[in-house]
């Protein structure tokens, strides 16, 4: 048994515990503190852990998650439901989510992952303690280098659907635009999202004066393994909403 799990199990005593066992508990809880600084000072992330329940605190940050989802769909906040909520850790001020050019904090950041579901789709979201900060998880990054154009393009999407382009040519990058996807792009990305896996593609063309650097990360909910039509439906994807966002 873990430690955390030893010390849960002697709190859940409550007043039936014995002496003994509270001197064994104040002997526990130091080091637990001690591990979880040692963790934080390594840059270590530590993975979301399921709580009993939220408590006021975890059920007030999930409410915000809920009321930050209805605005961005744009539904009535009764409409959210609120699936589940863990305890988290999160690597830094951003919660993990790092946008292009944006700074983060790098400092452990308690809070809660939040799953939330609204017309029919399920939306992950990560929020600070109190849910002052509540942010949706990336649903893909695309990043496209090289050519003789002297590419240097760079795309996020989230799970609502916000994409915010960036071109990375210069010493800091620059924020090309920022909007949400037409109906029929998201409702072409959520499907993938629940339907495939997580993937990665990072694929270079040969050493020539075009060669071309294209990296993709897709966090699909789903259990399908995305096939090799479905990667080049994706990248394509991206680049599309891209181009159509530099145009703007």
């Amino acid at each position: 048994m873990s430690l955390a799990a030893q010390v849960w199990a002697h709190v859940r005593k409550g007043n039936g515990t014995h002496m003994g066992d509270r001197k064994h508990l104040a002997l526990f809880v130091p080091a637990l503190i001690a591990g979880g600084f040692l963790l934080a000072a390594c840059g270590t992330v530590v993975q979301p852990t399921p709580t009993a329940a939220p408590g006021v605190a975890g059920a007030g940050a999930a409410q915000k998650a809920a009321q930050a989802l209805a605005a961005q769909l744009k539904v009535d906040p009764s409409d959210v439901a609120v699936s589940s909520v863990e305890a988290a850790q999160w690597p830094d001020s951003c919660l993990g989510i790092q946008l292009p050019g944006q700074f983060c904090a790098m400092h452990v950041v308690d809070g809660y992952k939040v799953i939330l579901k609204a017309q029919g789709r399920s939306y992950e979201y990560r929020t600070d303690a109190d849910g002052n900060m509540a942010l949706p998880v990336l649903a893909l990054t695309w990043h496209r280098e090289g050519g003789i154009a002297g590419f240097c393009d760079h795309l996020v999407v989230d799970q609502t659907g916000v994409a915010v382009a960036t071109n990375c040519r210069g010493e800091l990058p620059e924020e090309v635009a920022r909007s949400t996807l037409d109906a029929g792009q998201l409702g072409q990305l959520q499907t993938w999202l629940a339907s495939l896996s997580p993937f990665e593609v990072n694929q270079t063309d040969d050493a020539t004066a075009d060669a071309m650097t294209i990296r993709l990360s897709f966090h699909g909910q789903g259990a399908a393994a995305a096939t090799n039509a479905d990667r080049r439906a994706i990248e394509e994807f991206a680049a599309q909403v891209y181009a159509t966002m530099s145009q703007e």
